[in-house]
């Protein structure tokens, strides 16, 4: 609500009647409101200070004959980073938005030299990425490769112990053969010791009988 006071006139005859109008602070946004119904934009002013200073000023007359007038006169501290050069204010519907917007704090210009060693950086960056595919091919490759060593050694093992069991059943079949031959050998020994053994006996028998004959 205003706080209007009476003040003395002035030199022009005026009587002016001063009041404290009601502000609105957005800290969030650096952002001022002045509630001032009744005035125009014409009737109002804004201005900075060197000093970090924001002052509002006002004053409308009150009746036709412009002899009482109202006025206002404040002063507010600007947020410590708030750049002066941009404070903008607008005025609708008997608000008075004052906008303190911070400062924008600048770049300070990159030499070539720093330019190249961003961008030698970046394609540092990028190169780890490379080395791990390449990585991950090779160790790929070299694991397709052992399988494939592994499998040709399966393969050979496989050959050998076939070439192996081939070479025993000819062994098993060899000394079966050479079993057999023994045996037949020693069966036609035998039927020879027989048969001398009968020739030997008969020529036994004949002599006895021919002796016989002769007494």
């Amino acid at each position: 609500m205003d706080q209007s006071k009476a003040a003395g006139a002035d030199h022009q005859g005026r009587t002016y009647e001063d009041f404290e109008p009601f502000c609105k602070w957005h800290n969030r946004d650096n952002v001022v409101e002045v509630h001032l119904q009744g005035f125009r934009k014409e009737q109002l002013s804004v201005r900075t200070t060197n000093a970090g200073m924001l002052t509002i000023h006002g004053e409308r007359p009150l009746d036709q004959t412009k002899s009482t007038w109202s006025r206002f006169h404040k002063e507010l501290k600007l947020p410590n980073n708030c750049d002066t050069n941009r404070v903008a204010a607008k005025f609708a519907a008997g608000v008075l938005t004052i906008t303190m917007p911070p400062k924008v704090v600048a770049q300070p210009p990159q030499s070539p030299q720093e330019d190249d060693q961003k961008q030698q950086l970046a394609n540092r960056e990028k190169l780890p990425r490379l080395d791990n595919q390449t990585n991950n091919d090779e160790a790929l490759a070299k694991l397709i490769k052992q399988n494939q060593v592994v499998n040709a050694t399966n393969d050979e093992n496989a050959a050998l112990l076939e070439e192996e069991v081939k070479q025993g059943s000819s062994c098993q079949f060899q000394q079966r053969i050479s079993l057999a031959s023994k045996k037949h050998i020693a069966v036609k020994f035998v039927l020879v010791v027989a048969a001398v053994v009968a020739l030997g006996f008969g020529a036994y028998v004949l002599y006895k009988h021919g002796h016989h004959m002769l007494i």
